[in-house]
């Protein structure tokens, strides 16, 4: 049978506690022996990543941690007929709450470890006759936790951050503070935007001299299974500067770093 069967939402995301909507677009060819449209909404979670520990004397064991969660599994009546369902095409509305509390969409994958939080919306003409096929169409749905117009973001925020400039020989007395101001052009980005920076240095508090200051970009992912923690960090990018006399006035620096295409937050 030849037929046409799409799932249409008003939005290319949704937050916990947002109303669904949108349509169900059917192209029917040939008479259905059924009377029923049905929408199915789930999510699942998969958590997998290769754990070390010691082992004594030196020596590391690595053992391997998975668990996997279903997290929602919603089937709603959409609408029904009051007979077969007849030749012709056909847009049906639905809407739908989603629950509170749900993690946003989530697919990253690395060396030893594997995560996602996958979110699926399914349409289906349920036939009379169980054993018979469904007529269905299914596709990924993408939920965001926090409000953003778009998904896979690097959250930003501006910090002010004292360096102190630590004890010198066996005396142990504070040399000054360093103190290091950075500002950001926006506080969100998307892969393959530029991340520009602004940065303040003061060290005219100090009587240390800053030999080097780098600055780093950095990846970092925590994961939780079965009791265990996995951590993993990795450095994305970094701008280093020269040297800053001890005393030096504020010095002002500004650089820009590329979001690598290749990191994402969520699915899409």
């Amino acid at each position: 049978m030849d037929r046409s069967f799409f799932i249409q939402s008003d939005k290319q995301l949704y937050h916990p506690r947002d109303t669904v909507t949108g349509n169900i677009h059917m192209n029917i060819v040939e008479l259905f022996p059924g009377t029923k449209l049905c929408l199915k909404f789930t999510g699942k979670q998969q958590i997998s990543y290769l754990r070390v520990v010691s082992a004594g004397q030196g020596k590391t064991r690595s053992y391997a941690v998975s668990e996997a969660k279903n997290l929602i599994a919603q089937i709603a009546d959409v609408y029904t007929w009051s007979s077969e369902v007849m030749v012709g095409q056909y847009t049906i509305p639905f809407s739908f709450l989603l629950p509170p509390g749900i993690p946003a969409s989530f697919n990253q994958t690395g060396k030893g470890y594997c995560a996602y939080v996958i979110y699926k919306i399914e349409a289906f003409l349920q036939p009379t006759i169980e054993k018979d096929p469904k007529l269905k169409y299914k596709q990924a749905f993408v939920v965001k936790d926090i409000p953003l117009p778009e998904y896979s973001k690097l959250i930003l925020k501006d910090e002010s951050f004292v360096v102190w400039g630590g004890p010198v020989c066996y005396k142990c007395y504070n040399k000054g503070n360093i103190i290091i101001k950075t500002n950001f052009d926006k506080d969100s980005y998307t892969p393959g935007e530029f991340l520009k920076v602004d940065i303040q240095i003061d060290n005219s508090q100090s009587q240390v001299k800053c030999g080097r200051l780098f600055f780093y970009l950095k990846h970092k992912i925590t994961l939780k299974a079965k009791g265990t923690t996995w951590d993993n960090e990795v450095a994305l990018n970094h701008k280093e500067f020269p040297a800053i006399e001890a005393g030096a006035p504020v010095q002002r620096r500004s650089f820009e770093f590329r979001i690598p295409l290749g990191y994402k937050t969520s699915t899409n």
